[in-house]
């Protein structure tokens, strides 16, 4: 301590000798200070050994007692303001020394809104009552420019603990907006912002009903517009989407794995869609998700996302393996029996199967950086994976390719080429494979198919091919084939290591019990890490684990920086963390920096007045309705979980806003004392002081700011352009 208490000395000293400092220097002393001093026992100790109650207050010019002539001391206030302001920074710092190695940043969008408040136009949307969420357009609330400006920050601070340890983190966000938006969460070259964004447009773009013709326009959007220098991603479900299996049919599970798998980026998977796991359907007394809930019984189905996150189904013993309790957090779906992992895995052919041999497939050096050709054939979504000829190092994501008009296929001596074909119509399908891709001269091998395809793993002869001069395949109804020459590996490396991985998201409350509360838990994550490396998977994100009241089951915290005892102990997470890191698998944490529980301190502060925290969230005293004469909410905002967006707060008397459940109030990212910390970065820097970057917690981040042709094909490696035709064969 001694040579902290010397430098606390002198930063006192200096306080105390320039009481009339400018405020951002000031709150820089009070900043440093704290740094130096966290976690002293007393009051900072003055020179001579002597303790004092605070003295300095860096918004004041003046002393109200000091116990040493050279010394200020700081007052509690002004420690309590810079510790909250830089709370947020804290957080993803505290978690990055636990060992995660990256971030899930929930809900981005909605951090800022337009600080004048302006009433949201009418969405246009029939099927929305006047309550619900879709009822209107979020122009004010939603994806608001400072709010890529935040992300940028958080940026830094994962780049600075790369420049000190060589070790890539992830920082992704979750935002479903549209596409000039989604890339702007990405940043520029000059300020980087995410490394990944997810892309949910097989989700919002895609049903059940539609055509081969639908996914080839919804792929090549992406790929077509997909930033230079930036990576491509695939998510098609998570735990706020109904199932996969469910939305799409359960025959095109298969077909719709090798499409995430095999296309150019980062695949992501929810837990259970390796094996099929569909939608379990769940009551209206049986449902607990707020969303469900305060639609009401007529309408929960529309909105409760209770179905998808339904305990995970790894036999077919009691609760499906999840859990020795009969009585679960919510239902087991009663197809468990026959639909679980065991039995995948014992079965001769099975959705886990397809899946992990495509996996496996993703460690050859085409489809970790070749290029793609994707085309229409009739039903067919047919597409190419090949490796640039002539091209020695890795193709980055924007030198990718994508051409309209099927070609020519020209093997390249010495690396795989990959066949992809997708059958989404409901007849079976011929595809004449030479026609689209050219004379194959050389034996096929099948790497997989679906379960309801006639072709197994194993070779097609080549005579079988030549002899005809054409080769036709037939396609089965809802099935997919995949073809490859040759066999090439390619080892993975830390730079960037999400570019290549398959990202795993784990539900926690519905992964596994091993306490026997019906409830999953971080043993149980741990017991399960040896399957996940099994079947190939690289990154698990983890839903949020924090202290939290579970109103909205783990995304309402009360503390950020706790792991809340239905998961475990600290304890147990950093046991998953050694475990995670034997197994050479990353694990990536839900940051939630939207808003936080209404039972969080920092709330509770700001309810009485108490000084940082009486501005943290967003606070308005409402209007008068002129004809009836009573107290109304700002403006006409809509939660995203039905209902006014503004509540009541009888204490404090005014409203609060929250963009989630009522327990979910929202952090006021326009908060003064942050933007000033902010800033003053650069002035410190000017007087040689070490100061960390101030930033806010990151989960829910759309919502953190509102608004104040040739005959040969050849897979051209060092091109960063759309080629081809806008429309397909």
């Amino acid at each position: 301590m001694g040579r902290d208490k010397h430098q606390a000395n002198f930063l006192l000293a200096l306080a105390s000798k320039y009481p009339d400092l400018p405020q951002p220097a000031k709150q820089t002393l009070v900043h440093r200070i704290n740094t130096v001093t966290k976690g002293w026992p007393t009051a900072i100790a003055a020179s001579g050994g002597n303790t004092g109650a605070a003295i300095y207050s860096p918004g004041l010019s003046r002393h109200h007692h000091h116990q040493h002539p050279s010394t200020a001391l700081l007052s509690q206030e002004a420690v309590a303001a810079h510790q909250a302001a830089r709370s947020n920074d804290n957080v993803i710092r505290y978690w990055l020394d636990k060992g995660f190695d990256g971030f899930r940043i929930d809900a981005v969008n909605w951090l800022f809104e337009n600080s004048s408040l302006p009433d949201e136009p009418l969405s246009g949307n029939t099927n929305a009552n006047e309550d619900e969420y879709n009822y209107l357009d979020h122009i004010y609330t939603s994806n608001q420019p400072e709010t890529f400006e935040m992300v940028q920050q958080w940026r830094e601070v994962v780049e600075e603990y790369k420049a000190q340890d060589g070790l890539a983190r992830a920082l992704i966000t979750e935002a479903y907006a549209d596409l000039e938006n989604t890339f702007k969460y990405m940043g520029t070259e000059e300020r980087p912002g995410a490394h990944l964004t997810f892309n949910f447009f097989m989700i919002s773009q895609l049903s059940n009903t539609s055509s081969a013709q639908d996914f080839y326009s919804s792929i090549t959007e992406w790929l077509d517009n997909v930033p230079q220098g930036k990576w491509s991603d695939w998510v098609l479900g998570n735990h706020d989407q109904h199932r996969v299996a469910s939305r799409f049919g359960s025959e095109l599970i298969d077909g719709l794995n090798m499409i995430l798998q095999w296309l150019p980026g980062t695949a992501v998977t929810y837990n259970g869609e390796e094996i099929g796991m569909v939608d379990t359907p769940v009551s209206w007394e049986e449902t607990v998700d707020p969303a469900g809930l305060n639609a009401g019984p007529d309408r929960y189905q529309l909105f409760s996302r209770d179905p998808e996150r339904s305990p995970y189904q790894w036999d077919n013993t009691t609760s499906a393996g999840f859990s020795n309790n009969t009585n679960t957090w919510l239902p087991v779906n009663s197809n468990y029996l026959t639909l679980n992992l065991a039995e995948e895995i014992n079965a001769n052919v099975s959705h886990y199967k397809v899946y992990q041999n495509l996996v496996s497939e993703r460690a050859s050096k085409t489809l970790r950086r070749g290029s793609v050709n994707i085309t229409v054939i009739g039903d067919v979504l047919a597409f190419t994976r090949c490796v640039s000829i002539g091209g020695g190092g890795d193709v980055q994501e924007q030198s990718i390719p994508i051409k309209n008009r099927a070609q020519t296929l020209e093997e390249l001596e010495g690396e795989d080429t990959y066949i992809v074909l997708v059958n989404l119509g409901s007849e079976t399908a011929t595809v004449n494979v030479t026609q689209k891709f050219g004379k194959i001269t050389n034996d096929l091998t099948v790497v997989t198919a679906s379960i309801q395809s006639n072709y197994r793993r194993g070779s097609i002869p080549a005579s079988d091919v030549v002899a005809t001069s054409v080769f036709m395949m037939a396609v089965n109804s809802i099935s997919a084939v995949l073809l490859c020459l040759l066999a090439v590996t390619c080892a993975n490396t830390d730079q960037d290591w999400w570019r290549t991985s398959v990202i795993y998201q784990v539900y926690p409350r519905s992964f596994k019990d091993t306490d026997g509360d019906g409830v999953g838990d971080l043993k149980g994550i741990e017991e399960k890490l040896d399957y996940l490396k099994d079947i190939g998977v690289n990154g698990v994100w983890l839903s949020p684990i924090y202290r939290s009241p579970m109103a909205d089951f783990g995304y309402d915290i009360a503390n950020f920086t706790d792991i809340d005892p239905i998961f475990g102990t600290m304890n147990d997470f950093d046991d998953l963390i050694k475990k995670a890191d034997t197994l050479g698998l990353r694990i990536i944490l839900d940051f939630v920096p939207n808003h936080s529980s209404d039972e969080h301190e920092w709330f509770k502060k700001s309810i009485k007045k108490i000084e940082p925290f009486t501005d943290y969230y967003i606070w308005h005293d409402g209007k008068v309705n002129n004809v009836s004469e009573e107290r109304i909410p700002p403006n006409n905002w809509l939660s995203v979980f039905r209902g006014p967006a503004w509540e009541w707060n009888e204490e404090r008397g005014q409203y609060y806003y929250h963009q989630f459940a009522v327990k979910q109030p929202d952090l006021n990212f326009r908060n003064p004392q942050l933007v000033d910390e902010m800033k003053v970065l650069e002035k410190h820097k000017k007087m040689k002081l070490t100061f960390n970057e101030e930033d806010h917690i990151k989960d829910t981040t759309t919502s953190l700011f509102r608004r104040h042709a040739g005959p040969s094909y050849q897979c051209l490696g060092n091109k960063h352009h759309f080629l081809g035709s806008s429309n397909p064969l």
